[in-house]
């Protein structure tokens, strides 16, 4: 970063990306200004350097970061490696036997129990039935309006 900020990069590295912004309102800037962050592209990592904003476009103008890079690539196939996926020789080992725990130790035992109640539940020996005599009430009156 102190590089960035004391400008010791070549501008003919710097790599332009441009954003569609759709904001209200953005005025032009007429020049580009420091700014700080990463992004990640393609498995490559690049540092933000300036950026400006023209019409509805976001201009982002990033160094690739090499070192950054080569480290996270070294620690995907590190990764690979330990978890014994694919690497780019087929002939090599995983390093680790995956262990699959929870079904080896972790077997879960399904216990029922039935029982039968002491006493029978009854019904009720008699039925109530109840009728409507007129299922609309006649109103008087008209019904507010909605406002």
């Amino acid at each position: 970063m102190r590089q960035l900020d004391d400008k010791q990069y070549n501008d003919a590295e710097l790599i332009e990306v441009k954003l569609p912004l759709h904001l209200p309102y953005l005025s032009n800037w007429n020049e580009y200004e420091r700014i700080n962050g990463e992004m990640e592209y393609n498995g490559i990592y690049y540092n933000y350097v300036k950026r400006k904003v023209s019409n509805d476009t976001l201009f982002l103008l990033c160094l690739p970061n090499q070192s950054k890079t080569r480290f996270y690539h070294a620690r995907h196939e590190y990764a690979k490696q330990v978890n014994g996926g694919s690497s780019r020789d087929n002939n090599d080992k995983p390093l680790v036997k995956k262990i699959n725990i929870t079904t080896e130790y972790n077997q879960p035992q399904l216990q029922f129990s039935f029982s039968c109640l002491a006493e029978p539940v009854s019904s009720p020996r008699y039925h109530l039935v109840a009728r409507l005599i007129h299922p609309f009430i006649n109103a008087r009156y008209r019904p507010p309006q909605v406002l």
